[in-house]
């Protein structure tokens, strides 16, 4: 999920985006779901987790990545 996520803002991920980077708007859980492979539930539940731990956060309909590195480690990267 975190791969996708940052795919999802970056060309390449050699190079990341800054903290405070936004996703497209119109990217929904079920999108986002598609894109792991898995499902509406488990994204949201991910992403819960992602806010509770300071990586994300919401403003208004999107989602904002405030922690690059924590994200990209996440992913292996």
């Amino acid at each position: 999920m975190a791969k996708r996520l940052l795919q999802l803002v970056a060309p390449s991920l050699d190079d990341l985006p800054p903290n405070g980077t936004s996703l497209p708007s119109v990217v929904t859980h079920a999108d986002l779901a598609s894109l792991c492979g898995g499902s509406r539930e488990n994204v949201t539940r991910i992403l819960s987790e992602f806010q509770r731990r300071g990586l994300v956060d919401r403003d208004g309909r999107r989602y904002v990545l405030k922690d690059v590195g924590g994200l990209s480690r996440l992913a292996g990267l």
